[in-house]
């Protein structure tokens, strides 16, 4: 069957509308928050980045992955940084990623972490 009939739905459309619900307070807002709790609290995350863009600029999607969460974030840079605001001030577990030089930052050298192997 054919909900939509002839609408139209668009990248952008799908885009105002997430930004809409995950304003602060709102549902979407309050899962996000329960993800990224649940992060900061796993015993390892992978972590990695992929390039994406955000209408004419470079950006990147960082996947945050434990044993049973993801949680995406979208970046305008690809520093330690973002890395830092996802795992949260008091991460305790042990970061998994490559070998990007953002991991090596001085300010990660507190997480204990396993890179993966060159091949």
């Amino acid at each position: 069957m054919d909900f939509l009939g002839d609408l139209q739905i668009t990248q952008g459309a799908i885009t105002q509308a997430a930004v809409r619900l995950a304003a602060d307070g709102r549902a979407l807002a309050a899962h996000v928050d329960a993800l990224q709790t649940q992060i900061q609290q796993a015993p390892y995350v992978h972590h990695d980045d992929t390039g994406w863009r955000v209408g004419a600029q470079n950006a990147w999607v960082g996947a945050f992955r434990s044993a049973d969460t993801v949680l995406f974030r979208a970046n305008l840079r690809h520093t330690n940084v973002e890395v830092r605001e996802g795992l949260g001030q008091n991460f305790a577990g042990v970061l998994i990623s490559d070998r990007f030089s953002s991991y090596d930052s001085r300010y990660l050298q507190d997480i204990r972490q396993q890179k993966c192997r060159r091949t």
